[in-house]
């Protein structure tokens, strides 16, 4: 009986032995190296992913109809007394391009334009014209966008009563020296080639240029629409 609990006890010992050195035992393998590179426990692969952070929404697009206003004022004056077709002209916005509170382009934004045409008129028969473009607008952004819009027109006051002026006087000299030099019928030739020599001095001068002065305000409307897509 004795040798019997001798033998279970014996048999006890070793079992208790056995589970300790089991618990004690390292894992192996790649569960093994990982635990050794992190410190921790590997991951449970049953555990939902991390989650992904959210795409970032897509950039604005403003959409300008034809039709919008575009006020832009001027920085120099331009005259058809030394302006050219093709020459270039420079404004700023007058009033800011918003597509709801996005600022496309502020007021003060610089404008770029072009000189269609400069006629400085005719002799006598018609009056000197301008016509101008705006090409492009410089964008908040720093970029820079073409320009479809309306043009510009500017004509010359009338001159007919200046001319009509000067041809009177010239008459009326001529008529006084026709009068010293033969009476009434040399004051009728005299006057006679007074207003002959009024007419070509008026046929030899233009009439007042078309000007626009610096710092007028012109205005302009988009005759296509305008896309401007926000840049990141």
């Amino acid at each position: 009986m004795f040798r019997i609990i001798q033998i279970a006890l014996v048999c006890a010992a070793l079992c208790a032995l056995f589970s300790c050195s089991r618990q004690a035992t390292p894992p192996s393998g790649p569960q093994a190296g990982k635990m050794a590179e992190t410190g921790a426990a590997p991951a449970d692969p049953s555990a939902a992913p991390a989650p992904q952070p959210a795409a970032p929404p897509p950039p604005r697009v403003a959409e300008f109809e034809a039709g919008t206003a575009l006020a832009v004022r001027t920085t120099s004056a331009i005259d058809t007394s030394s302006a050219k077709d093709g020459d270039r002209w420079q404004g700023t916005l007058e009033k800011p391009l918003q597509f709801g509170n996005w600022v496309v382009a502020p007021k003060g934004a610089t404008v770029h334009g072009t000189v269609v045409s400069s006629d400085p008129g005719g002799r006598v028969k018609g009056r000197a014209s301008l016509v101008l473009a705006v090409a492009s607008l410089e964008l908040a952004d720093g970029r820079t966008v073409k320009l479809a819009a309306t043009r510009y027109e500017r004509e010359a006051a009338s001159s007919v009563k200046k001319d009509a002026v000067r041809t009177g006087i010239a008459s009326g000299v001529g008529a006084a020296i026709g009068a010293i030099a033969g009476g009434g019928k040399g004051a009728a030739i005299g006057a006679g080639a007074g207003a002959a020599g009024g007419a070509g001095v008026t046929l030899a001068t233009r009439g007042e240029p078309a000007r626009v002065a610096a710092e007028s305000v012109l205005p302009f409307k988009l005759t296509a629409p305008l896309s401007v897509t926000e840049r990141r």
